[in-house]
Formats: C-alpha cells, sequence, structure tokens
C-alpha cells in the first residue's frame, strides 16, 4: 500500500491495483489502449493521432493533439476510472479542459461496455490523485459513478459553477 498525501484513505486503497491506460480523441471517441505495460501515454500515442507537436518529441512542451489521456485502476468491476481533468491546461494538454469533455468521455467509455457502476475521478495530473476540482464536483453534483457522469445534466452543473 502506497499512501499519497492529500488523497482521502478510501482513494489510497486503488494505488496498488492492477491498471489500464487509455487515450480518448475529445471528437470522435476513437481510444488507444495501453494494455500490460508501462509505456506512458505520449510514447504509446507516436504516430496514432494528429498531435502538434507529436507526444514527447518536442523538448519545449509535450503535445497531446485533442485528446484525453485517462486510466481505468482495478478491474472492470473494481477500482476506478482516472480522468486527467484540468479547465486552465493548455488546449493540447491530453485533459479534459470543460466538464462536457468529461461526460463525453465517459459515455464513450460505457458505450465500449465499460461498468457503469466503475468510480470516476477526476485526477490532479501528472498524479493519481484526486484533484481539488473534482472532489468539489464529485460531492457537490453526485458525480461518483460512469453511469452518474452520463445521465448528468452538464448546463445545469455549468449554471451552478458560474455563481
Amino acid at each position: 500500500m502506497i499512501r499519497v498525501e492529500g488523497n482521502s484513505r478510501d482513494f489510497d486503497v486503488f494505488v496498488g491495483m492492477p491498471f489500464t491506460k487509455g487515450v480518448t480523441d475529445k471528437k470522435n471517441g476513437r481510444t488507444l489502449l495501453i494494455t500490460g505495460d508501462y509505456t506512458h501515454h505520449g510514447e504509446a500515442m507516436q504516430g496514432q493521432y494528429a498531435c502538434d507537436p507529436e507526444p514527447y518529441t518536442n523538448l519545449n512542451g509535450k503535445g497531446f493533439g485533442d485528446v484525453i489521456r485517462w486510466i481505468n485502476v482495478g478491474t472492470g468491476k473494481n477500482g476506478f476510472l482516472g480522468l486527467d481533468y484540468n479547465p486552465d491546461a493548455r488546449p493540447n494538454a491530453g485533459m479534459a479542459l470543460k466538464i462536457e469533455e468529461v461526460k463525453n468521455l465517459c459515455k464513450a467509455l460505457a458505450d465500449f461496455g465499460m461498468n457503469t457502476e466503475k468510480y470516476v475521478r477526476l485526477l490532479s495530473v501528472p498524479h493519481i490523485k484526486e484533484s481539488k476540482q473534482g472532489q468539489i464536483l464529485r460531492i457537490e453534483h453526485k458525480l461518483e459513478t460512469l453511469d452518474d457522469w452520463v445521465s448528468a445534466n452538464i448546463s445545469k452543473i455549468n449554471r451552478r459553477l458560474r455563481k
């Protein structure tokens, strides 16, 4: 067990579980799975997506195009989905910038057959640690599972966020 400072104890339980990484195009849902390997998202994406610059090839910064990086920690029935989310990130940072993008990714993963009872956590990149923004969204808007995100009324949430 690894304790991560700032995580709730319940969240840390997942750290030792197996994981699968993925990256999904924001526009069309095209998804690349990274299984059985320690390869990073950007390394696996080389030549797979239209990215400017290609991930990990530009020493001045990483470009991930119009995709969202994510990780499935645990098996199909336990663990959680961790999505990279930061509304203040660069457009090519590989993160969801809007909660609509989070919902769209959750819908794509549910459509692929992902367990809709799977917990969803918005991560504080580059760590497997729930972000403060994600924690607030989860608690205040009752967004625990993949199904909660798929059925969420995003326009209602956006109105509350603007207040």
